[in-house]
C-alpha cells in the first residue's frame, strides 16, 4: 500500500479529509464503522480523480487502496470497496459523517445564517458570563474546527456578530450590545462596525469623534461592557431566538488554578506561554528591567509559587499572570494573589533591606470595580499581548 501525499490531492479530496478529521475532533463520527465508511468516501473520491487524465498526468504513480478500521486494505490500487468485516455490521442510515465534498463557504449568506450566527452567540454568551472578551480570531478559527467553514479571515467575523446582534435587538431592543465584547487581539476593543450600535444606545456617543479618539471610544465601549456583564437574562434570550438551550458549559464556580476553569487541573498551555514570556521579556513590560535576573515559579516559605519573579539592583518584583483564559473571578484573585506574595517575599528578604514590589500582568483590560481594587490595594497591573 502506497501512502498518499496531501498536497497530491485535488482539492475536493482534500477538503473531505479536513471535514473527516473535524467530524472525529468534534465526536459527530464516534464508532469504527462510521470511521471506515467516511475514510472509504474519501478514498474514493481520490480513486474516481484517478481516472481524469489531467490529474493522473501530474500524478502518475498515485494509487490507492480501501483501507479498513484495522489499517488493512483491500488490494494495491484495485479501487474496490474492500467489504467491511462482519463485526461491523452495515451503516446506519442515521450516519451523516462526510456527506458533502466541501466546506462551507464563508460567503455572506453563510455567515449571516443561523449555522453562524447560533454558535457565536453562544460563545458570547459565554464570555459574558466569565467577564471576557472574545478575539476575531479566537472566534473564526472556531467556527472553522467547529462548524465547519472554511478559511475565513477573522475581521469578517464582525458581519456574524452584527447579523447576531440584530436578531437579539428584534426580540428584545433593550438588550445589552453583546457584539462588543468581539474585540480585536491588539486593541482588546471592538471593530467599527460596533460604532452604529453605540451611537443609537448611548447620546453621548454622538457628542464626540468616536471614530477618531480612541481614549473617547474606549470608554463607551467599556460602559457597553459593563451593561452586558451586568445582564442576567441571556439564556433566556438566547432560548427565544434559536429555540434550544445555549451551550451547556457552565461557568465554574470554585477557585481556579493557573487560569484554568471549568474543573480543569494544572498550567494551561496560555498561562504557561505567558509565563515564560514574561520571564524571557522583562524589558518589554519596563524599561528599566532588561537588565534583571528574571527566574519562573519561584518557591516562597509559605508553600506558594510566584509566576515569575524579577531581581533588579534596587528592587524585587514578583509577578503574578493572568492569561486570557482566566475570568473575571481568577482577575480578582491575581490582584490579592500579588498583596500575598508581596508581603511574603518582603519578609523574606527583609535582612537585605531591598524594597518588594508586586506586579499583576494580564491579557485582558480590567474593568472599572478591579481597577479600583488594585488601586486600592497599591497593586500595579499591566495589560500585554506578547503574539
Amino acid at each position: 500500500m502506497q501512502w498518499l501525499k496531501f498536497d497530491s490531492l485535488p482539492a475536493f479530496a482534500k477538503n473531505q479529509l479536513r471535514s473527516l478529521l473535524q467530524a472525529i475532533h468534534s465526536r459527530r463520527i464516534r464508532t469504527p464503522t462510521e470511521t471506515y465508511f467516511a475514510s472509504n468516501q474519501v478514498l474514493d473520491s481520490v480513486r474516481e480523480s484517478e481516472s481524469n487524465s489531467d490529474y493522473r498526468k501530474a500524478s502518475p504513480s498515485l494509487k490507492t487502496d480501501w483501507i479498513g478500521p484495522d489499517g488493512s486494505n483491500g488490494g494495491s490500487g484495485s479501487g474496490k470497496l474492500r467489504t467491511p468485516p462482519a463485526d461491523l455490521g452495515t451503516r446506519d442510515s442515521s450516519i451523516t459523517a462526510i456527506e458533502d465534498s466541501e466546506m462551507i463557504k464563508p460567503t455572506d449568506a453563510n455567515l449571516k445564517s443561523r449555522g453562524a450566527t447560533e454558535p457565536l452567540t453562544r460563545w458570547l454568551i459565554s464570555t459574558a458570563k466569565e467577564r471576557k472578551t472574545l478575539t476575531y480570531g479566537e472566534a473564526k478559527r472556531r467556527l472553522e474546527t467547529e462548524c465547519g467553514f472554511g478559511t475565513t479571515f477573522p475581521t469578517r467575523m464582525g458581519l456574524v456578530a452584527g447579523t447576531a446582534m440584530d436578531e437579539i435587538l428584534k426580540h428584545d431592543p433593550t438588550a445589552p450590545l453583546l457584539n462588543v465584547l468581539l474585540v480585536r487581539a491588539d486593541t482588546r476593543l471592538p471593530g467599527y462596525r460596533v460604532n452604529s450600535y453605540l451611537r443609537k444606545r448611548f447620546p453621548e456617543a454622538n457628542s464626540g469623534d468616536i471614530r477618531n479618539n480612541p481614549e473617547f471610544r474606549k470608554n463607551i465601549v467599556q460602559k457597553a461592557a459593563q451593561y452586558v456583564y451586568a445582564y442576567t437574562g441571556w439564556d433566556d434570550l438566547y432560548r427565544q431566538i434559536f429555540g434550544n438551550n445555549p451551550d451547556p458549559t457552565t461557568i465554574e464556580t470554585t477557585e481556579e488554578r493557573d487560569g484554568i476553569f471549568y474543573g480543569r487541573r494544572g498550567e494551561g498551555d496560555n498561562h504557561k506561554r505567558l509565563r515564560l514570556w514574561v520571564k524571557n521579556n522583562p524589558g518589554k513590560l519596563k524599561n528599566e528591567y532588561r537588565k534583571v535576573k528574571a527566574e519562573t515559579e519561584v518557591k516562597l516559605l509559605s508553600g506558594d509559587r510566584v509566576d515569575v519573579v524579577y531581581y533588579a539592583e534596587k528592587k524585587t518584583v514578583a509577578i503574578e499572570v493572568k492569561s486570557r483564559d482566566s475570568n473575571w473571578a481568577d482577575l480578582r484573585r491575581g490582584i490579592y494573589q500579588c498583596i500575598k506574595y508581596r508581603a511574603v517575599l518582603d519578609a523574606q528578604v527583609l535582612q537585605q533591606s531591598i524594597p518588594v514590589h508586586s506586579l499583576l500582568v494580564t491579557e485582558e483590560e480590567l474593568d472599572g470595580g478591579l481597577k479600583q481594587l488594585a488601586k486600592n490595594m497599591k497593586v500595579k497591573y499591566q495589560v500585554v499581548s506578547p503574539e
